[in-house]
C-alpha cells in the first residue's frame, strides 16, 4: 500500500488502511432517519486549526484529532490541542500492521473509549521519524490527559452512497471518511486506480448540475489547495471512497445487540504478532478458560502480544480438534492461527452467539452405526439383548434421518468396532465431513439405574453434540436425562468411536436395558420409532432443520437397504 505521495509541497504522507469487514459494526441508517436537505450546506470548521502530517502515514490519527476538536469545540467552545500522534501511536499499538498507516476503525475506537491526549502530555511533532512517532510510552499522566477527551457519542458506519453521506453531513456536523488520492498538486483533484489511501474530513455538500461537490479539510498544511480545504465530486469520486464513519449517540438497544456479535478473524497471527486481533485471540480463549501460563494459571486479560502463552494454547485447540497434531507454525500451521483455524475459531463463536446452529459449518451427512456386532452382541437384560435392540432403533433413524434431508451412510452390522471406525473415516475424511452417531443401550448390576445419556470426547462442541442428543432422546421417551458424559467415565476409559473418528461423533445410550421402566417405554408400541425420533431430534437441532415425515415409500427403500448391509449408495 503506497503511504506517500507527491505534491507541489513536496512528499506528502497517506495512511488509510481498508478496515477489515466486522459484523459487530453499526450502520448510521439502522437508527438516524434522513430528513430534508439544502442544496448547499457547509459545517463551520475553521476555527479548527489546519494540521500537517508532513511525509508520515499518520493521516487516520490526524483526521479522529479533527474529530476530537470539534466535538470539544461543539461542548466547550474551546480548541484544545489534541495530540494526533498519541491516537496514531495507540492504532499502532493495536493494529498489528508493521508498516505505515492503520485502519479507521481502530482510530475511532481510541477516541471513543481511551479518547486523546493533548500535546502537553504526548507533544506532537511530525518530523520525527515513523519510529519515533509512534514511541508513546502509555504512562498514568498520558491516560488521565485522554480520558476526558473521548469522543462521548459512539460510532456508526456511514452507507457509501451520495444521499447517506450527505446525511452524515448534515446531521452530525463532520464525519470521518477515506478514499484513493490520485494527482492532488493541483485543482480539479482527480483519483488514480492504485494511488494510496488517504484519511480526512468532511464538512459539506453542495448539489450542482447534474453532480455534487463534496468538501473535506486535508492535513497536508494551510498552504495546500484553499488554505487545507478541498473538495471532490461525487461523479469521479463515488467509486473510490471506503470507510465513511459518523460520530453520534447510538441506541443502548443497537450497542447490546453488537456486543453478542462475535469478533472475526480474518487474518493469520502467529508468535511474534502484536495488534487488535491478537487482543482478541486472547479475549476469546480468555473467556473458554483456554489462556494459561506455563504453570496452568489461567490469564483474565490479554495482552495484544502473540507469545508462547498463546501458541500453546492455539496449539492444543488444533490438537483437539484435529485440525494439526504437530510440526512448526512454518512447516504445517501448528501454533498459529492459518485458515482452517480460523474457520474453526469463527465458526465457534458464531456458534456460541447462538446465532447459526452449532453444525451449521458441517455436510449434512449422518453416519450411523448400531452398536456392538454378530460376535459382540453387547449386554443383555429384562429379556433382551443389546444388538438387537440398537438395529430396531437404527433401522427407525435411518428414514427419518432422511426425510430430514440429511444423507445418511449405514454401518454393515457384521463389522467389528474397528471396521466400523474405518468405514466411518473412509465416508468422512474430515471434521466437517459428517456427524457419526452410534447407538447403543446402558447396562448396571443396580437394575434401579435408568435413563438416556450420551458421551463426549475433550471438546466442547462434542459435549454440546452429546448433550443435545441425550436431551432430546430421553425426552421423547420419556425417561430421566442423564445427559452428557465424558467418555473417560467408561469403562474403557476412552471410546474409540468418539476418539478415533475423524468427523463430529457421539455415542448415545438410549436406556438401561437392565431397568424394566426403560426398557417398558422402549418395547411400547411405536417405542423404537419414538426413541429413533428423539435421536433425530437432537440432530436436526444442532443442524438447525427441521425433522420430516418420512413416508411409507421412504421407509420402506431405507429398510431395504439396511438389511441387505448397505449404505443409501452402495457398499461401504
Amino acid at each position: 500500500m503506497k503511504t506517500k505521495t507527491e505534491t507541489k509541497l513536496g512528499v506528502k504522507g497517506l495512511g488509510s488502511i481498508p478496515n477489515p469487514p466486522d459484523p459487530r459494526r453499526i450502520r448510521l441508517a439502522q437508527f438516524q432517519k434522513p430528513v430534508a436537505l439544502p442544496r448547499k450546506y457547509k459545517t463551520d470548521i475553521s476555527m479548527l486549526p489546519v494540521r500537517d502530517q508532513r511525509a508520515l502515514g499518520s493521516c487516520v490519527g490526524q483526521t479522529h484529532a479533527e474529530i476530537v476538536q470539534f466535538f470539544e469545540y461543539k461542548e466547550t467552545g474551546k480548541i484544545v490541542p489534541v495530540s494526533a500522534r498519541h491516537i496514531y501511536a495507540r492504532c499502532k499499538a493495536l493494529d498489528g500492521y508493521n508498516g505505515e498507516g492503520t485502519y479507521p476503525a481502530i482510530a475511532a475506537k481510541v477516541i471513543t473509549s481511551e479518547g486523546a491526549a493533548t500535546t502537553k502530555t504526548v507533544p506532537d511533532d511530525s518530523r520525527l521519524s515513523h519510529d519515533e512517532y509512534i514511541n508513546v510510552p502509555v504512562t498514568q499522566a498520558v491516560k488521565e490527559d485522554a480520558y476526558p477527551r473521548r469522543v462521548k457519542p459512539g460510532y456508526a458506519v456511514v452507507d457509501l452512497n451520495l444521499e447517506a453521506i450527505k446525511q452524515a453531513i448534515y446531521q452530525n456536523g463532520v464525519i470521518a471518511g477515506a478514499l484513493q488520492v490520485g494527482n492532488w498538486s493541483k485543482e480539479p483533484l482527480k483519483p488514480e486506480p492504485d494511488s494510496g489511501g488517504h484519511d480526512i474530513t468532511f464538512f459539506g455538500f453542495e448539489d450542482v448540475k447534474d453532480d455534487t461537490k463534496i468538501f473535506f479539510r486535508n492535513h497536508w498544511s494551510d498552504d495546500w489547495m484553499d488554505e487545507g480545504d478541498g473538495e471532490i465530486l461525487w461523479s469521479e469520486y463515488q467509486g473510490y471512497l471506503y470507510d465513511f464513519m459518523a460520530f453520534t449517540d447510538i441506541p443502548n438497544e443497537l450497542l447490546e445487540d453488537a456486543k453478542k456479535k462475535p469478533f472475526v478473524f480474518t487474518r493469520q497471527i502467529k508468535y511474534g504478532s502484536r495488534g487488535l486481533e491478537v487482543l482478541e485471540l486472547q479475549k476469546w480463549m480468555i473467556a473458554r478458560g483456554r489462556l494459561k501460563e506455563k504453570d496452568g494459571t489461567i490469564y483474565t486479560e490479554g495482552t495484544g502480544y502473540f507469545g508462547r502463552d498463546t501458541e500453546r494454547a492455539v496449539q492444543t485447540l488444533q490438537r483437539e480438534y484435529k485440525i494439526v497434531m504437530g510440526g512448526t507454525p512454518a512447516s504445517t500451521g501448528y501454533g498459529a492461527l492459518g485458515p482452517k483455524t480460523r474457520a474453526l475459531v469463527n465458526s465457534l463463536s458464531t456458534a456460541a452467539a447462538a446465532a447459526v446452529p452449532l453444525l451449521a459449518n458441517v455436510k449434512k451427512e449422518i453416519i450411523i452405526s448400531a452398536g456392538h456386532y454378530d460376535k459382540d452382541p453387547g449386554a443383555s437384560g429384562q429379556g433382551h439383548v443389546e444388538r438387537d435392540e440398537t438395529e430396531k432403533i437404527r433401522n427407525e433413524v435411518v428414514p427419518l434421518l432422511e426425510a430430514a434431508g440429511f444423507k445418511v451412510h449405514v454401518i454393515k452390522d457384521s463389522r467389528s468396532l474397528a471396521q466400523s471406525i474405518a468405514d466411518a473415516n473412509k465416508i468422512a475424511p474430515n471434521i466437517n465431513d459428517a456427524l457419526a452417531v452410534e447407538i447403543h443401550l446402558n447396562s448396571l448390576s443396580d437394575a434401579r439405574a435408568r435413563g438416556t445419556e450420551a458421551f463426549y470426547g475433550t471438546t466442547d462442541i462434542s459435549k454440546t453434540i452429546a448433550a443435545t442428543i441425550s436431551a432430546a432422546t430421553a425426552k421423547a421417551l420419556g425417561i430421566p436425562d442423564r445427559g452428557a458424559k465424558p467418555d473417560t467415565q467408561t469403562a474403557v476409559g476412552e471410546l474409540g468411536w468418539i476418539r478415533k473418528t475423524n468427523m463430529w461423533a457421539s455415542l448415545i445410550e438410549v436406556c438401561f436395558i437392565s431397568n424394566a421402566a426403560d426398557m417398558a417405554a422402549l418395547t411400547a408400541p411405536g417405542g423404537y420409532k419414538t426413541a429413533a425420533q428423539g435421536i433425530v431430534n437432537g440432530i436436526c437441532e444442532l443442524f438447525g432443520v427441521k425433522p420430516g415425515d418420512p413416508g411409507a415409500d421412504k421407509l420402506t427403500e431405507a429398510k431395504a437397504h439396511i438389511k441387505k448391509g448397505l449404505d443409501l449408495l452402495g457398499e461401504i
